[in-house]
This record gives C-alpha cells, structure tokens and sequence, in this order.
C-alpha cells in the first residue's frame, strides 16, 4: 500500500472515531446499548486508547461540550465535516491561544460528557481484557 492509500485509510479511522466520539457530547441520555456500539465503532478503527482520549479531550471536547449547556432539544448528531473544518482551523492556532483555551477548561471543570467518556472507556478496557 503507498503513503496516499495510509493516509487515507488513517484519515477514515480518526473520521470514524470522530464521528462516533461526538455523540457523547449530545443532549440525550446514553444507555449501555448506545455505549456498546459506539464503543464497537471506536474499537472497529484501529486507534490506540490514548489516541482515542486525545480526539475526545483534545479536540472534541473543546469543541462540543458547550452543546450540553444549551436547551435546544435533542439533535440527531453533529456533521462531521463541519467537525472536522472546525478541528483543522483550531490546529492552526498558535500555542498561546492553545494553552488559553486549556486553561479556560480547567476553570469550567470536566464537560458533561465527561462521565459517558468514563464508561465508554472502562467499555473499551474490558473488551481488551
């Protein structure tokens, strides 16, 4: 397989975890089934379990979590490709505004998601066990 062929395959894998990760961040109550098969299409991708917390802390989280703050209703999800222009145009910025932007998180504490993540990923251990 060439380089163009991995990177593709790799983006499709992280798009993926992406894409299922995001549903942690909305407005409805997530059940063990829910928890399962998102965990199913996490596993499915490949990704390394710290890859899989840096997409959910690193990029989804900042991203997302002010969802669960707003009284809009159930969604039926988030467009990913809008995720991911948003995730390009914020790895673009510089590391100050980075380091802000943790630093504002720790002030505001864990998003909502935080405790589905939890249990997503003791999901995600045991299945490895």
């Amino acid at each position: 397989m060439n380089d163009t062929n991995d990177d593709t395959h790799a983006g499709a894998r992280l798009r993926a975890a992406r894409a299922a990760l995001s549903e942690l961040f909305l407005d409805t109550e997530l059940d063990e089934r829910d928890l399962a098969r998102i965990a199913q299409v996490v596993t499915g991708t490949g990704l390394r379990r710290d890859e899989l917390e840096h997409v959910f802390t690193e990029e989804l989280e900042p991203l997302l979590a002010g969802n669960l703050n707003v009284p809009a209703g159930e969604w039926q999800g988030f467009d990913i490709d809008w995720i991911e222009a948003q995730i390009r145009e914020r790895a673009g910025q510089g590391a100050v505004r980075k380091a802000m932007g943790r630093a504002m998180r720790a002030v505001r504490g864990a998003s909502a998601a935080r405790a589905d993540w939890v249990r997503l990923k003791a999901l995600l251990a045991a299945k490895e066990a």
